[in-house]
């Protein structure tokens, strides 16, 4: 099933569309071809010049161009059904079907707790001295830290996880390849810190 997930992101179809399809994928086992029948059938009753273009594309798409794209950007594609994936994750409406991660995935392991930590780009100086306090607190329990990796308080809380010596996880609404803003994101070092 991952790799017809794979294959149906990268055609363009969204996390919704394919929420839809998920009973009839699941019948027809991942098998592509099956797919892409049912991919026919589906235009028959909805045409729509967008999915005509994405049903194209996912006939054009080989597997084993997307994976070896991946795994040359060292990014591991998670699906929705891997032991790694979040169980907390899958109780969002609509969770991603798949994850692409990169650094250590051990780290899914030990995510028994977790705090989500966000907030302004633009922060004030009384967030550094808040998340300061919070974490001298925060250490001394087995907490990994989930937050984006956008400049402000999500750079300053994945750098406290860091000096504290805890877990942390970021996450990127873009994409691996492209980063909005473009300026975006903690400094090299702790990115380099967080993949590890």
């Amino acid at each position: 099933m991952k790799q017809l997930f794979l294959l149906l992101l990268y055609a363009g179809f969204t996390t919704q569309q394919i929420q839809k399809m998920y009973p009839i994928l699941l019948t027809l086992k991942g098998n592509i071809d099956d797919v892409s029948n049912y991919l026919n059938e589906m235009l028959k009753i909805t045409p729509s010049q967008t999915i005509v273009q994405k049903i194209r594309c996912f006939r054009s798409l080989k597997i084993d161009t997307i994976e070896s794209d991946l795994k040359r950007h060292c990014i591991t594609p998670l699906a929705i059904h891997d032991p790694l994936y979040p169980s907390q994750l899958k109780e969002i409406h609509d969770p991603p079907f798949v994850l692409f991660c990169k650094g250590n995935l051990q780290t899914f392991k030990a995510m028994k707790h977790t705090l989500a930590i966000v907030g302004a780009r633009r922060c004030t100086d009384y967030t550094p001295q808040a998340l300061s306090y919070l974490f001298k607190d925060l250490r001394e329990y087995p907490l990994t830290i989930i937050s984006g990796l956008a400049y402000g308080t999500d750079a300053l809380a994945h750098q406290f996880a860091l000096d504290y010596h805890m877990h942390t996880v970021g996450v990127l609404g873009f994409g691996h390849h492209r980063h909005y803003p473009v300026h975006f994101s903690c400094d090299k070092r702790s990115k380099t810190s967080i993949l590890q």
